[in-house]
């Protein structure tokens, strides 16, 4: 195959990703998570209110466009603004394309308020030009290291055989970060390569900005530096050669590392105009999920098949085999390549709630198709030299994965396969059916959502454990009045909170879920308008609450002088390490006191 022919069938798959992300277009592209990444751009070049000091404005905006349920992508601080759930990477590369429907909203008669139809299609058609853009940077790498034949394989492969085609070409997901990382990170591989051959300027100044937004829109894609930092570094004299080259080169890496820093800084600038400290976790507002980097759940990443990334992507599997011919043909890159995705996979497996998103397979690992494109293509190298018979198994064997994801996309498609509910048994009853069986969805994994909303506990449940706090060893605040045993316990101003029950997660339940049902005993002698308190359980990880839910006293019928029980149900959430407390406790808000006694949490199991 000629470079003429190579181009030609690019150019005809480029095509193909354009039709496909305008043929499955669906629903309002700036909502969920792009509504968060977006907000940035017209929060400050339209309202002037980046720290939300009205925030109904961007209440009524997502009611009017419907781009969120509830306001998830910000968090309240305790300065009094609101502060963007996830960082600005992804509004920076946004911004060209908000401007252009800026203006194209100012001279039609669509409102320019960020949101009308020029916005949302100048940022859909934005995120197709990412696409061809790194589309372009990948050939070009592959065409570095392989033969046309070889590359155009690779580029078959990770665009079709992969859950890329889904996540960036199909149902609006074009302007999602796994697009725009996945081009990034082309261009940093392909500079990399340029800068290690010339060492010019342009390139330097050029790798830094884009290593720089990779970790704007992302932080943890900072193991980006791992690739250009470990090139060309495999034995003692190449690390020799490389420090030297870096040495005589170190205004260059100066300014690289700056431009990393100053890109990063326009994040910590946000954070310490309107947090007041220069480091704030975008996460904070749900202590449920977060990095667990010791141990990550890599194994669960990788096999499970509720989003097991090997489960629903096998072809990937050979991508990986084809590190040890990497590392066999060229060890001047293999290091680089291969910590870059060791760490990265750590990362992505770190986050606790690992199978977060409904979605195909895992989508946090496609930025890395570029590093694993490449150890691919050794991988074809390798299969190059063997035996027909083994060649021919081989090729049988892809083409089927290739074809099977397809099939998987379209299950998707259909909603036969589910985004973050699969089990094994599901899995194999719906493999290759096209239709979709309510009566199969009875395998997949709980529905917390569902379940949640419902608040029951029912004949499908089972009573197994009490728990419970009878405050007869309290040594303050009690009274003798009690509904049970000798002591009760006094709540007021200036005692809030009683005695709680307080059980890992794994004394209540070896199962993913459980019911609580969570009550106590109070007594007043004060009409409850004039007073409130709060039966409360919640989850805790490390000190710090998740799942906090509470029964207020406003609602309930309390009646003067009598021991009378208030109770409600719990489920508990995805819970983020088994050794993580439930606890249960009483606040008392406001008013003169009343008297607690008989703190008991119930548990409940499905059959």
């Amino acid at each position: 195959m000629n470079r003429k022919t190579f181009y030609t069938l690019v150019f005809f798959v480029c095509l193909y990703l354009v039709f496909s992300n305008f043929y499955h277009q669906v629903g309002q592209t700036l909502s969920y998570d792009v509504y968060g990444y977006y907000l940035y751009l017209p929060l400050t070049f339209i309202y002037g209110d980046l720290g939300m000091q009205n925030p109904d404005l961007v209440y009524e905006l997502m009611e009017k466009y419907h781009s969120s349920g509830i306001f998830y992508q910000g968090h309240l601080t305790e300065s009094g603004n609101y502060v963007m759930k996830y960082t600005m990477g992804q509004s920076i590369l946004y911004a060209p394309f908000f401007f252009i429907g800026h203006l194209i909203a100012q001279f039609t008669s669509y409102p320019s308020d960020g949101f009308s139809k020029p916005y949302e299609m100048s940022v859909f058609i934005g995120g197709i030009v990412y696409t061809l853009i790194g589309v372009y940077f990948f050939t070009k790498v592959l065409l570095h290291f392989f033969e046309e034949k070889i590359a155009l394989l690779v580029l078959l492969v990770v665009l079709f055989g992969t859950n890329y085609l889904l996540h960036t070409s199909m149902f609006s997901q074009n302007p999602m970060t796994h697009n725009t990382l996945f081009s990034c990170y082309a261009i940093i591989v392909w500079m990399t390569i340029k800068w290690y051959e010339n060492q010019k300027w342009k390139t330097i100044v050029y790798l830094g900005l884009v290593c720089g937004l990779v970790t704007l829109i992302r932080p943890t894609e900072i193991v980006c530096v791992f690739i250009p930092l470990l090139w060309n570094a495999w034995s003692k004299e190449s690390l020799n050669a490389k420090l030297k080259l870096l040495k005589s080169n170190y205004k260059q890496i100066v300014t690289f590392s700056l431009l990393i820093f100053c890109v990063i800084s326009l994040q910590l600038i946000y954070f310490k105009i309107y947090t007041g400290s220069f480091f704030f976790s975008d996460y904070s507002g749900n202590n449920g999920e977060g990095l667990d980097l010791f141990p990550p759940h890599t194994l669960n990443t990788l096999f499970s098949f509720r989003k097991g990334w090997l489960i629903y992507t096998p072809i990937m599997v050979f991508s990986l085999l084809g590190f040890r011919s990497l590392h066999k043909r060229n060890k001047a890159i293999f290091w680089s390549l291969f910590i870059y995705f060791s760490v990265n996979l750590w990362f992505v497996s770190s986050w606790s709630n690992w199978w977060y998103a409904s979605s195909f397979s895992q989508r946090a690992l496609i930025p890395s198709y570029i590093v694993l494109g490449i150890s691919f293509g050794y991988f074809l190298l390798y299969l190059k030299e063997q035996r027909m018979v083994f060649k021919s198994v081989i090729v049988g064997v892809l083409t089927l994965l290739l074809f099977l994801n397809l099939f998987q996309i379209y299950q998707y498609k259909l909603g036969i396969l589910h985004g973050d509910r699969m089990s094994k048994d599901y899995y194999f009853r719906t493999f290759g059916s096209l239709v979709k069986d309510p009566e199969n969805e009875k395998l997949l994994y709980f529905d917390w959502g569902e379940a949640h909303a419902s608040k029951r506990i029912n004949e499908k449940h089972i009573f197994q454990a009490v728990f419970k706090q009878n405050f007869e060893k309290i040594d303050q605040f009690y009274s003798k009045n009690a509904h049970s045993g000798q002591k009760a316990e006094i709540l007021s101003m200036e005692n809030p909170f009683s005695k709680g029950v307080a059980k890992r997660y794994s004394e209540l339940t070896s199962k993913d879920h459980v019911w609580l049902k969570v009550s106590c005993w109070v007594y007043s002698e004060v009409e409850n308008t004039d007073q409130q308190f709060y039966l409360i359980t919640h989850a805790d990880h490390k000190g710090k609450a998740y799942q906090y839910e509470t029964l207020d006293s406003k609602t309930l019928e309390i009646p003067l002088k009598t021991w009378t029980q208030i109770t409600f149900n719990y489920l508990t959430p995805h819970i983020r390490r088994s050794y993580d407390e439930i606890k249960a406790c009483v606040w008392f808000r406001e008013g003169l006191g009343i008297l607690v006694d008989d703190l008991t949490m119930e548990v409940w199991e499905e059959k």
